[in-house]
């Protein structure tokens, strides 16, 4: 089928024929450029601006846009925030032919041949004092932002927007970045600077996770420092080995108030006692019809009770045989040992063994214990406890599934709630839809990341001390995360030898000690942390193994280290 003429289009397929083209000539010179994921919907770009709110507080700002691909979502920030400066940092030849043409109707929108992964470009784009590279454009002017204290909110002179779909390890810098709002590095030098990152879905879900199981290092690290929103995304949930779901209702706050449906028993006991409860059930019901003085109810009940009185003691003898371990039993015949027995008799012992069967595991040690003559002090049977948890039960798929039950409604009474994602504002995201708003065609969104006031242990004001705090925060979530399903004391043994007694320090360590560490909240990891450090057997070097040196390769053929 022949292609229409573009002067006989619409408006709109004209457009999207000339995004065609135009990615198709890009992705023709450079094939690796052609793994950055980019927005090809105007429209998507509009509704996102909107959601982000930031006519109000960014009109006149410097933006510094890492990777703008064909500059869609780019042009609609442009034309709504009315920069004082737009800069483009776009190290890819092929994408930066497009874009010379892209930014002439943009007097305030330049062009800079720079790597947004590399820390170096930021050093040159602010403390530069020539800018005749060949990768700055001519007449191009350096940002100089003002800086604004902490203390008194974000840095409105200033947003950075990037994409990070182009690097498949976009976790690792956007960790990076947010270690910059702890010690102040990268634009985080000018005060609390917000940024908006596009990213995959699966590098989304480990900074924003949905559920607890999903809680990670990465996650916690963000807790802290940043308020974290899904702007835009594909509204999907993935399934499967490394992406957990909800144990709870979306729409779930409290066990007590959404109670599930009661389902039948599964253990051999509690399904004989289920049958049990079921014949005295009706039992019941017939007694009560006979009682109810309605015509002809006493005559059918004297018909059906031989019958009803038949099936309960049924059930019954059929409980009693499994509890006392008899393996054939005859209802009538002479191997049964309960045919002489009341029915009274048999339903007392029934109520009987499952009292017995209600008993917890510690009621029956307990038992058990003072049966041989055994005692044990508190302290003991802690420790047997705690190594029963960690080592016999933790594994077992009905403990992990009861633990996140248990830990998920939990995290959800918190006020706020633990997790980000269930915060209202990440309700209802614009969505993306990777059919048609995006090429190539993968489910991807945007994050917008606002530093927090960092935790008050973070505040000091030599640079070097911040640095070793959030060494060993970074060395302590690292570790313990490793093992978040596990109790913090469990977790903190993998730390160092010994590293478990920190929380002797704490005046609730022994509390903390018994929870999971994916319940931890921000403030009792910095508090665990602090301790942590000051922990006398802690070893320093451990804290700064932690980091990145990922190397890559550049436009040019040259090894460049990734933001550090």
């Amino acid at each position: 089928m022949a292609t229409p003429r573009l002067a006989a289009m619409c408006p709109a397929t004209k457009a999207n024929l000339a995004i065609a083209q135009t990615l198709n000539c890009i992705r023709s010179k450079k094939p690796k450029a052609a793994t950055l994921v980019d927005l090809i919907n105007p429209k998507l770009c509009d509704k996102i601006v909107d959601r982000l709110k930031l006519k109000d507080n960014y009109t006149g700002t410097t933006i510094i846009d890492m990777n703008p691909g064909l500059g869609i979502f780019s042009k609609t920030l442009y034309e709504r925030l009315k920069p004082k400066s737009h800069i483009l940092l776009e190290p890819y030849s092929a994408y930066q032919d497009h874009l010379r043409e892209f930014i002439k109707p943009y007097p305030k929108m330049s062009l800079v041949g720079l790597d947004g992964y590399d820390w170096s470009s930021y050093v040159q784009l602010f403390k530069g004092e020539q800018y005749s590279g060949p990768e700055f454009g001519p007449g191009f002017v350096p940002p100089r932002p003002r800086t604004v204290p902490a203390e008194e909110g974000l840095n409105t002179d200033i947003l950075f927007v990037g994409n990070l779909t182009r690097l498949d390890g976009a976790q690792r810098l956007t960790s990076q970045l947010l270690s910059t709002c702890f010690n102040r590095t990268w634009l985080q030098q000018f005060g609390r600077v917000r940024f908006l990152l596009w990213m995959h879905d699966l590098e989304k879900e480990r900074i924003i996770p949905q559920a607890i199981q999903g809680r990670t290092r990465p996650s916690a690290v963000a807790d802290t420092v940043v308020e974290l929103t899904e702007v835009a995304g594909s509204g999907t949930v993935r399934h499967g080995k490394g992406f957990s779901v909800s144990k709870l209702s979306p729409t779930q706050d409290k066990v007590e108030e959404t109670p599930p449906k009661k389902k039948p028993p599964k253990s051999t006991v509690e399904r004989l006692g289920y049958a049990v409860e079921k014949e005295l059930q009706k039992q019941q019901e017939w007694i009560a019809r006979r009682d109810s003085g309605r015509n002809g109810m006493a005559a059918r009940y004297k018909v059906r009770a031989p019958l009803i009185e038949q099936a309960v003691r049924k059930a019954l003898c059929t409980f009693l045989a499994h509890v006392d371990k008899i393996v054939h039993l005859a209802a009538e015949g002479e191997h049964n040992p309960y045919r002489d027995i009341s029915t009274d008799e048999l339903l007392s012992r029934y109520r009987a063994a499952m009292l017995d069967a209600q008993k917890s595991p510690e009621q029956r040690r307990e038992e058990a214990e003072k049966a041989a003559g055994l005692e044990f002090t508190q302290e003991e049977r802690e420790s047997f406890a705690e190594f029963e948890e960690e080592y016999l039960l933790a594994t077992t798929g009905d403990r992990q599934r009861a633990n996140s039950f248990f830990d998920e409604t939990y995290a959800r009474t918190l006020d706020p709630p633990l997790l980000q994602a269930w915060e209202r504002r990440n309700n209802n995201p614009v969505i993306v839809d990777p059919n048609t708003d995006v090429h190539p065609h993968r489910p991807i969104a945007l994050l917008d990341f606002q530093p927090k006031l960092i935790p008050e242990w973070f505040r000091d004001e030599s640079s070097d001390e911040v640095n070793k705090r959030f060494a060993a925060y970074d060395r302590l979530v690292r570790a313990i995360f490793a093992l978040r399903a596990q109790t913090l004391k469990a977790a903190l043994k993998t730390l160092a030898p010994g590293a478990e007694s920190v929380l002797m320090s704490m005046p609730d360590g022994k509390e903390l000690g018994k929870r999971r560490v994916r319940c931890l909240t921000t403030a009792e990891l910095v508090r665990i942390a602090q301790a942590w450090k000051e922990w006398p057997f802690r070893s320093e070097e451990d804290d700064h193994m932690v980091g990145y040196n990922r190397k890559t390769v550049s436009d040019d053929g040259h090894s460049r280290l990734m933001l550090r």
